[in-house]
């Protein structure tokens, strides 16, 4: 055994796993961040006011869960389940296509598998890349909600956003709190939505 070559090789295995952790701390303080919490919340979840509003946070601020993963070959990249079973660290990959024509006029790659949070980024890179956004959208149920939909209402675009899987029935929607919802359900049972 070469030990100068195993106690370097140690050193820099421990130098990864010290910096991924620190990824993944970092990560959570941003997410944690975005949900509202402070460092300082004992945590409390706290209202709009800053009043204690009942319950507890599992995990301290900045404490990522026991099984949080990072790559150390690929930091940027994310755990994601695969198809056929399994996890990856992967990618999200995001294409928008011009039907008339049969070609790609915006492409984005992001690292979070959900897909829901990248439909208004691809409407504004389409518009980038084209310079006009698109007359009609036609988009699966992965980016479907209510903030989308709501944001899609004022837009000028004809939305086309499926409520499921084709087939499959929807669970009712409650149209006075989520009413662009409801109002999107309706729509797909006209026949020009449909046709669409």
């Amino acid at each position: 055994m070469d030990i100068p070559a195993e106690i370097e090789r140690r050193e820099t295995r421990l130098k990864a796993i010290v910096e991924a952790r620190e990824r993944l701390e970092q990560r959570q303080r941003e997410a944690d961040i975005e949900r509202g919490r402070r460092k300082d919340d004992e945590c409390k979840p706290r209202d709009e006011d800053g009043n204690p509003k009942g319950g507890r946070y599992k995990r301290e601020f900045g404490v990522p869960e026991p099984k949080a993963q990072d790559n150390f070959t690929d930091p940027a990249s994310r755990i994601m389940k695969r198809a056929g079973g399994g996890f990856d660290p992967s990618y999200n990959a995001q294409t928008a296509v011009d039907d008339t024509a049969h070609i790609i006029v915006a492409a984005e790659v992001g690292n979070n598998a959900a897909d829901v949070g990248q439909l208004l980024p691809m409407l504004k890179a389409v518009k980038d890349n084209t310079g006009q956004a698109p007359k009609q959208l036609l988009a699966d149920a992965g980016y479907r909600s209510e903030k989308n939909l709501e944001d899609l209402a004022g837009s000028g675009i004809a939305a086309v956003v499926a409520m499921g899987r084709e087939g499959k029935r929807c669970a009712q929607i409650d149209a006075e709190h989520s009413p662009h919802t409801a109002s999107m359900a309706a729509k797909l049972q006209t026949a020009q939505c449909r046709a669409a």
